[in-house]
């Protein structure tokens, strides 16, 4: 996957497999938005990720996918990212284009 240069968004970004997406996608140049109900652990991710990567690189946005009114308003934000990485516990984890 060639993503250096573009920007990810990640779901279920602050542990698990969606932290090592993360962390493997910074690792091959991408800036990514970590996306994650648990602010405590997406707030800690961040912080860690900034520690190794440089800050303005990450982004954290505390947000539950699977409810519909914390997503309003933070749809138009979505259409400016290249690359959706969801690994949430919508059971259709994947590669969207935008």
């Amino acid at each position: 996957m060639h993503v250096n240069g573009k920007v990810a968004l990640v779901t279920g970004a602050a542990q698990g497999i969606g932290r090592a997406f993360v962390q493997a996608l910074l690792e091959e140049g991408a800036k990514v938005a970590l996306v994650d109900r648990n602010l405590e652990a997406g707030e800690e991710s961040k912080a860690a990720l900034d520690e190794q990567f440089e800050a303005q690189r990450t982004l954290f946005i505390q947000c539950d996918v699977t409810d519909q009114e914390q997503l309003q308003g933070k749809e138009g934000n979505l259409s400016a990212f290249c690359t959706i990485i969801t690994c949430s516990n919508l059971n259709k984890p994947g590669l969207l284009n935008l």
